[in-house]
């Protein structure tokens, strides 16, 4: 699972207001499309009810079986559901397409 945040609830800046933050943290970002290559994964809106640091926007990428639509919401931590080739395939597909809304420090 990767978790972020959507930019329909939030803002970039708004990831140095959660749990763990760190000032030297660093942002980017990618589209829903990106995130369902090849039917992969899929996002999905998981808010979290934390008292002192809720976060609404909150969605975490989660990994989809092969015969799963890219519409279905799948549990979490899911683990081994794609073979390793698949996953780094993901992952580099990711860094082709994210922008950087603001360095780390």
């Amino acid at each position: 699972d990767i978790s972020c945040n959507w930019s329909r609830f939030s803002i970039a800046k708004d990831i140095l207001f959660r749990k763990n933050a760190r000032p030297t943290d660093g942002c980017y970002s990618f589209t829903v499309a990106t995130s369902r290559y090849e039917k992969m994964a899929t996002p999905v809106h998981d808010p979290i009810n934390d008292e002192q640091y809720p976060n609404y926007s909150h969605v975490e990428v989660r990994a989809l079986k092969e015969d799963e639509d890219i519409y279905y919401a799948p549990p979490q931590k899911r683990r081994k559901v794609r073979p390793k080739s698949q996953k780094l395939a993901y992952r580099q597909n990711l860094l082709n397409a994210l922008n950087i809304e603001f360095d780390a420090t």
